[in-house]
């Protein structure tokens, strides 16, 4: 649909989407499924960013340096960057970011461990920062996109007691309900067991194609029925992945609607409490594997998949097709 229309109090070109689960938290040190993912980069920025076939981007960072023994990567920020408090974004925000996700140890912290320690992260001036690895680690410019940096200032003057010395609660409960990002979008609202709206950051140095969104309002409905009549009423614009198949069967009928089909690279999980009896046993656990009927699934329940092969996805062709 076209996602022209605007509602109560939102004023320009409005999206207007849904998501099927509860989006939970929108701390940057602590989001990563997809409908976290989904409101921190439209709030927040990466040093760098991905681009859709897979190659590394600048972003906050305008270039960056990898020493010979590969161990330390320094990076030169850009110098027009603001946070949407109005502070500038600088080498020691970025510095305070990887600390904050280090220390709470949750969101993408584990892939950070063992690689980098904090006493190892350096502003060397308002606009280079660098990172000297306790080994040398390929992934890491790859994995620097995971990390959301957040505005020093703002955390700390919003600060309740915790755990972390004279970085309190490292501001958690105010972040939670707050934005503290430099992104393309600034927090309107957000309601975890509702949705979230944003609207388009005026500073922002991101280039905003002529029919960019103003505003964003994202609504958690987990009803197929709901998101085929609000889609038809025209009060739904887009929808994800997750529906069923015959929703995405009823909105392709409907005028000014499209269903697109992209391949990727990933897979859907059944997860196995292997703890508890009889999922403990391997045997069992090969006899649901052996019984499991795939070509149901494929055909009946989630149309237009196609059986795994293994734990990584057929489209990386790397497994054995027999």
């Amino acid at each position: 649909n076209s996602g022209s229309g605007t509602e109560s109090g939102e004023s320009g070109r409005t999206l207007r989407a849904n998501v099927s689960q509860e989006i939970g938290t929108i701390d940057p040190a602590k989001g990563t499924d997809y409908v976290q993912s989904m409101a921190l980069i439209n709030m927040y920025d990466s040093l760098v960013f991905p681009t859709g076939s897979g190659s590394i981007e600048p972003n906050l960072a305008t270039d960056w340096s990898i020493s010979d023994d590969t161990r330390t990567y320094t990076f030169e920020l850009r110098e027009d960057a603001v946070f949407h408090s109005g502070n500038d974004v600088t080498a020691e925000d970025v510095k305070f970011s990887f600390e904050r996700l280090i220390d709470i140890g949750q969101g993408f912290s584990s892939d950070f461990t063992g690689i980098l320690d904090t006493e190892n992260i350096t502003a060397e001036d308002d606009y280079t920062v660098s990172f000297e690895l306790n080994e040398p680690f390929s992934p890491f410019l790859a994995i620097m996109v995971l990390v959301q940096i957040v505005d020093k200032e703002l955390i700390m003057n919003n600060l309740a007691e915790g755990e972390y010395g004279d970085r309190g609660d490292y501001g958690q409960d105010f972040i939670n309900e707050n934005d503290a990002g430099s992104g393309a979008y600034e927090l309107q609202n957000f309601t975890p067991g509702s949705g979230i709206t944003f609207t388009r950051f005026p500073d922002a140095y991101h280039e905003f194609p002529d029919d960019g969104f103003d505003t964003v309002s994202v609504k958690i409905i987990t009803e197929n029925s709901t998101v085929q009549s609000q889609m038809r009423s025209g009060d739904l614009d887009m929808t994800g992945q997750y529906q069923s198949s015959e929703t995405y069967q009823a909105i392709e009928k409907m005028d000014g609607a499209r269903v697109v089909r992209k391949p990727e690279f990933g897979l859907l999980y059944m997860k196995i409490n292997t703890q508890k009896p009889p999922c403990d046993d391997v045997k069992f656990r090969e006899a649901m594997a052996w019984g499991f009927d795939y070509e149901q699934v494929v055909n009946d329940i989630v149309p237009n998949k196609q059986p795994a092969q293994g734990p990584i996805a057929p489209k990386w062709e790397v497994h054995d097709p027999d």
